[in-house]
């Protein structure tokens, strides 16, 4: 279904798929947004709401000043068929792709198919990345995958990291990072109910942490784990100047132990983060939060 069609200047320059959130005991749900304006509603949850929240884009009309690369494809250990562009890039979906926007930070579209056979190892990489685009601590961020099931992937030093092997035929990508070089000032987010951050282990995982750009979006990052995780469960709170202005809906990645499952993390206008999804308390992702900040 249709939701509304985005003015000129505000359209990607391909055809991207987001990951979210929907009714239905908060299932995920699939939105496309084409280069002709449409967003749609492809499917997962029901349509008493979507969540809308978390889907960023760099508009089209910045393609001519955007340096745009194409991540080198893998062949995972054992494979008959390396992991490919989503039907050859003959599709509105393109090749996945990569490129920096004006703030500095990394931009990454696409859709790949799987190798042969599948799946291939957990933790394997898919992709690897230019060094422009690598990150100095890692983050695993939610996808949708064929099937319209949940998975995830890891953007880990240099490379696009299989996490799940739910679905068979391919997966998504759609995350906006900073990478290692840019600007960024990262400040601390305080934590509660007994949450810390992941990276205590020594994993290399970034820090809970949030960001606000000179163009006033606020973006979020880390894991964290072994707190209080049932539904209402406040996380975390962000400090006054990094609020939204109205409480918002986000998908992001946790784990229970087994595999990477979806969860409903809500922002509230208080600066609160609240979990909205009784999980387990192996990890949770703040990796795909980002938002207007309320006073601008």
């Amino acid at each position: 279904g249709v939701i509304t069609t985005l003015p000129a200047g505000f359209r990607p320059n391909k055809q991207i798929i987001f990951t979210t959130i929907s009714s239905g005991s908060n299932a995920i749900a699939r939105v496309d947004v084409f280069p002709d304006g449409t967003v749609m509603w492809q499917g997962g949850g029901d349509n008493s709401w979507v969540s809308l929240d978390g889907i960023n884009f760099m508009s089209s009309d910045f393609d001519a000043s955007t340096n745009w690369v194409n991540p080198t494809l893998l062949c995972p250990s054992g494979c008959t068929t390396p992991w490919t562009d989503f039907s050859g890039g003959s599709t509105s979906y393109g090749r996945l792709q990569i490129g920096k926007d004006s703030i500095g930070r990394a931009q990454l579209y696409g859709i790949l198919s799987a190798p042969s056979p599948y799946p291939p190892a957990n933790n394997s990489n898919m992709a690897t990345l230019a060094s422009a685009y690598s990150v100095s601590t890692n983050d695993i961020y939610p996808d949708f995958a064929s099937s319209n099931v949940y998975a995830a992937y890891g953007i880990i030093s240099n490379a696009l990291q299989f996490r799940t092997n739910l679905g068979n035929n391919w997966k998504t990508f759609a995350a906006m990072y900073y990478p290692s070089g840019s600007s960024a000032t990262w400040t601390s987010i305080p934590l509660s109910s007994s949450w810390v951050p992941y990276n205590t282990a020594g994993s290399g995982y970034s820090q809970p942490q949030f960001t606000e750009s000179t163009d006033h979006i606020v973006t979020l990052r880390g894991l964290i784990r072994s707190g209080t995780a049932s539904a209402g469960t406040t996380v975390g709170t962000l400090p006054a100047g990094a609020h939204p202005a109205t409480n918002l809906i986000f998908i992001v990645s946790g784990y229970n132990g087994t595999a990477e499952i979806p969860v409903r993390v809500d922002v509230l206008a208080t600066g609160q983060i609240v979990i909205r999804t009784t999980i387990a308390n192996n990890y949770l992702s703040f990796a795909n939060i980002s938002f207007y900040q309320d006073g601008n």
